[in-house]
């Protein structure tokens, strides 16, 4: 009897070893990283997008998707126009595997003249300033993208011509050791010829001189950012802003531009934004979603004439379906705490920036309260890269990836005013357009 026993814990002890052995093949450890083509660019920085570390053990069946998944990280610091990677074995040893990273980095340092159309956008300029080129900006903007390696930027810009507008601004993604908290800083000076004082049938109602300064405005700003994670963001942000409007705008057109009349409005505002974000590619993502909320007090005590307590959010989801069709979801709202009658400079509804809706594009839709809805359905119709060769000075740019869609959009918005909607229809309506689109991305693109 005791034979047998003997025999049977044998067996189990030798299929246990057996099962155990098998099981640590199925996963591997990673023993290096390693790099290429980061000329400028620090390894930290790359590192600090993946999800695994030299020690961590990964199952071989899912090192390959984890290869990809991180691909998508690194494409998402806006650093390379390329990115790949791959994996081998260490010799001698089936369990122990490098990877090698390799990039193509971007040119990083952009001296770009100015010369823009002093307009809220295209159509504007192009329907109600009749195409006029003396609405012109020009001067010269310098950015670097990574100035230190360390993905930290540097912006300067100087425009004369229609409107005046001079910014300085530095920041960097990460001051401390674990790499979590990063810190930018600016400062701004603007003048401009020409001030938006009213709206009548949601269209901007414009005063403009061709020798004075109508409105001024100059502030500094101080953001403190926290990411504990890949995908988790929060920012802290203090700003001043001072602004100064002409006369006649204070006591003639609009005594609601700052209120009661005033002709300077200055005040110091907090901010708090968080960004929960799971796209795969950020520039057009085709999967996953992505939630950002802020809240911002305006006015603080300090000075009177300005109280505003915001609270808004931005949500998007994206899924690939079948046979390269994919579907888009676009979910905004804003809303004001305070309800009182807030100064016309700053009554801001849909039709600015990424707040708007398409279709209305001519018109503004101001409001203490906005919602919209963006749906879109995409088809892609081909992918290549363009190939420039020797035509592109810079050769991280000689092949650019480039996608064509199309598209099938739905947009839907509302704006709700108490205060500023006599004379605009579209306030407090429920607003929709559908359209058609053919969409082409050369090197990526921000789909909204």
């Amino acid at each position: 009897m005791l034979e047998k026993i003997s025999s049977w814990l044998i067996v189990i002890l030798i299929c246990t070893v057996s099962i155990t052995l098998q099981a640590q093949k199925d996963w591997v450890k990673i023993s290096d990283i390693s790099f290429e083509g980061n000329k400028k660019t620090k390894a930290s920085i790359i590192l600090r997008e993946l999800d695994f570390e030299v020690g961590d053990s990964i199952r071989l069946v899912a090192l390959q998707h984890r290869l990809k998944t991180n691909r998508q990280y690194i494409i998402n610091l806006g650093l390379f126009t390329d990115v790949q990677l791959a994996s081998k074995p260490v010799e001698n040893s089936d369990e122990e595997y490098v990877i090698l990273i390799v990039v193509k980095e971007c040119w990083y340092v952009y001296p770009s003249p100015i010369f823009e159309i002093a307009a809220r956008n295209f159509n504007v300029w192009w329907n109600e300033h009749d195409r006029s080129l003396d609405r012109a900006n020009f001067g010269i903007a310098f950015t670097h993208e990574n100035f230190s390696g360390h993905r930290d930027k540097v912006g300067l810009q100087f425009q004369t011509g229609w409107t005046q507008n001079y910014r300085i601004g530095y920041s960097r993604p990460f001051i401390n050791k674990a790499k979590t908290i990063g810190l930018s800083a600016s400062m701004f000076f603007r003048q401009e010829r020409e001030v938006r004082f009213d709206a009548i049938k949601n269209r901007e109602v414009l005063v403009a001189s061709d020798q004075n300064v109508l409105f001024e405005q100059y502030g500094a700003a101080l953001n403190l950012t926290y990411r504990p994670n890949l995908f988790n963001r929060h920012h802290f942000e203090v700003r001043f802003n001072h602004n100064q409007v002409a006369d006649t705008v204070a006591n003639d057109l609009n005594p609601y531009f700052f209120l009661n009349g005033e002709r300077k409005l200055a005040y110091l505002s907090f901010r708090y934004q968080m960004e929960i974000d799971h796209r795969d590619f950020r520039a057009y993502p085709l999967n996953g979603d992505y939630l950002n909320w802020h809240i911002e007090k305006e006015g603080t005590g300090m000075f009177g004439n300005r109280n505003s307590l915001v609270l808004g959010m931005r949500y998007g989801y994206f899924q690939e379906l079948r046979n390269k069709w994919s579907w888009r979801t676009i979910v905004g709202a804003q809303t004001n705490l305070v309800r009182a009658r807030p100064p016309y400079y700053s009554h801001r509804g849909l039709g600015y920036g990424n707040n708007s809706i398409r279709g209305y594009e001519p018109y503004v839709i101001d409001g203490l309260d906005f919602a919209f809805v963006k749906l879109g359905l995409r088809y892609e119709l081909f992918q290549s890269y363009f190939c420039l060769g020797r035509m592109a000075i810079l050769e991280a740019y000689r092949e650019v990836p480039l996608k064509v869609y199309a598209k099938v959009n739905s947009d839907w918005g509302f704006v709700h005013d108490p205060y500023y909607n006599d004379e605009n229809h579209f306030n407090n309506e429920l607003l929709c357009v559908s359209h058609i689109a053919l969409l082409h991305k050369l090197g990526g693109g921000i789909d909204e």
